[in-house]
């Protein structure tokens, strides 16, 4: 059998709408591009502290006005960047989604963009951040402002989200985004998302780690009103199950945890695709589920009726 679990990394940290919706304007820097534009900010403000130490702002702003001016416009820039930055590292790329949920990351995205939209206003958070770094030549403050409109991000657009994806589950709290349990807090102060047997597990994704103990399930949410729901259960036989939208827009019951799956036309298998290596989202195909590792289709879930003992029931109905 293959490893799910290293499938589910790759399939539950797609976010390409980011880029569809504007989150984010520019591409996405290699490692080699942001060292680059960190030294050049890095010299650029070194060099504003420089001036500033040897002349007035005033002497600057008419003495040596062209080049002040121009040190201070790609001052402005790198911050602007900075941001760009933050949003791809921490949100992009940092933050767990599910490959099916399309009106959840909608309302996420949208959301995210509501907030860029506000804090890069006159006045706000990313003025803030450049005044502190031009005015106050505080490099140290202009990053943490810069960091707090990821912060509301977090916990204004992504926790709703989140919290729209953790069930209670045989009396504990499951989260299918990671396809993890809840442990509460341990006799050493711990908590954690673990593997369903309690072991830990730590998600690395473009070098960055997705550690166990981030986004721990909240009980309410003040801007939702949210609340960990009970995971939905078949009628028919009282299994737990999810519903998933397929591509065509309609709600499928299908047993929540993923499986690999190797696609085959004629098989008897059947699953809901999550994450293929055409990226196809949402389509019901005909599979197997064994075969040689490495060489499977991808991930996804398989529908209830193709397990629940009851399902003639429903078919009758």
């Amino acid at each position: 059998m293959a490893n799910v679990e290293s499938m589910v990394r790759k399939a539950h940290f797609y976010i390409a709408p980011w880029y569809a919706e504007g989150v984010t304007k520019a591409p996405v820097m290699t490692r080699e591009e942001k060292k680059a534009w960190y030294e050049k900010f890095e010299a650029d403000f070194g060099s504003l502290q420089r001036n500033r130490e040897k002349l007035s702002v005033e002497t600057l702003q008419t003495k040596y006005a062209k080049s002040y001016n121009r040190l201070i416009t790609d001052l402005k820039a790198g911050v602007d960047t900075l941001l760009d930055y933050h949003i791809q590292t921490f949100v992009v790329n940092g933050l767990p989604t599910h490959p099916l949920d399309r009106d959840g990351l909608e309302r996420f995205v949208k959301r995210t963009n509501g907030i860029i939209r506000e804090e890069t206003a006159p006045g706000r958070l990313l003025e803030q951040a450049k005044a502190a770094l031009i005015d106050g030549l505080d490099m140290e403050k202009c990053w943490e402002l810069v960091y707090r409109i990821y912060e509301r991000i977090e916990q204004e657009a992504f926790y709703p989200y989140w919290m729209r994806h953790c069930f209670r589950r045989n009396g504990r709290v499951y989260n299918d985004i990671i396809d993890k349990w809840w442990r509460p807090v341990q006799s050493d102060g711990s908590e954690r998302w673990t593997n369903e047997d309690g072991t830990l597990y730590d998600v690395t994704h473009n070098g960055r780690h997705f550690h166990a103990f981030n986004f721990p399930p909240k009980e309410a949410a003040p801007w939702e009103n949210a609340a960990i729901a009970e995971m939905p259960r078949c009628k028919g036989c009282g299994a737990p199950i999810l519903w998933h939208k397929t591509a065509a827009g309609k709600l499928m019951p299908c047993d929540p945890d993923p499986v690999a799956y190797w696609e085959r036309p004629g098989a008897t298998g059947k699953v809901l695709t999550a994450w293929t290596q055409y990226s196809e989202r949402g389509r019901l195909a005909s599979c197997d589920f064994a075969g040689t590792p490495g060489t499977e289709s991808g991930i996804g879930y398989v529908p209830h009726w193709a397990t629940c003992p009851n399902w003639r029931d429903f078919k009758k109905n």
